[in-house]
């Protein structure tokens, strides 16, 4: 008898779990390295209980944002509701009724990942309900390096600087745009917003770079 744990694993989840990034990866300049823009719209905002509706990604190669490489998803949900969340991105039970199971979605995902940076905006919530959805069906979790675009933006924007203050909440994305003139596309779509964070993305990277006067690292950015 092959017990459950013990049985291979599909060769997409194989094939991102083989893949493995340069050990001198930190020191690499960030324009070298694969980035994937990521967001998710979600039933919810609560980790563990709540479920992914629509995921988007993007790349970014060379300080270039790749339009024609976007790719997006609806996810199929048994139970979707109308809550809170709803008000925010506007995906009705209607919408999800025709989208792809979860384990597709996810496998699909996955075999985009690989060993890119991930860059997304409060992306810590993103990528728990991702790992929840990848445990849930490989009984794996999302291994890539994440930057929170958020946490960048404290870091190097004089107006958003952390303060000490325990309760104090990193910056919106909404907030950073309007401080930075920068336009915002299709607020709260996965796609839209993943576009938006790869803009503030690049923006910061050039801030920092001027900085230092050199490109950026990835060790120049927080974890």
């Amino acid at each position: 008898m092959i017990w459950p744990f013990s049985q291979p694993k599909e060769p997409t989840v194989a094939a991102y779990l083989a893949s493995k990034p340069s050990q001198r990866r930190e020191a690499k300049e960030i324009r070298e390295l694969p980035i994937v823009l990521l967001d998710a719209e979600t039933t919810g905002f609560k980790i563990g209980v709540d479920r992914l509706l629509t995921l988007g990604i993007i790349r970014v190669q060379a300080q270039q944002i790749l339009v024609e490489s976007a790719r997006s998803w609806t996810v199929y949900q048994e139970k979707p509701i109308l809550n809170e969340a709803v008000k925010v991105h506007g995906i009705l039970p209607s919408d999800t009724n025709n989208g792809r199971p979860e384990k597709e979605v996810m496998l699909e995902f996955l075999s985009e990942l690989q060993d890119a940076i991930i860059v997304g905006h409060h992306i810590g919530f993103d990528t728990a309900v991702l790992n929840e959805a990848s445990k849930r069906h490989f009984r794996i979790s999302i291994k890539n390096r994440v930057v929170d675009t958020a946490h960048l933006a404290m870091q190097e924007l004089t107006a958003f600087k952390r303060t000490g203050y325990v309760n104090q909440r990193p910056p919106t994305l909404e907030e950073l745009c309007t401080h930075l003139k920068m336009p915002i596309l299709e607020r709260h779509t996965a796609l839209g917003d993943a576009y938006t964070t790869g803009l503030l993305f690049l923006n910061l990277c050039a801030r920092i770079s001027r900085r230092l006067g050199r490109p950026v690292q990835l060790r120049d950015l927080p974890r």
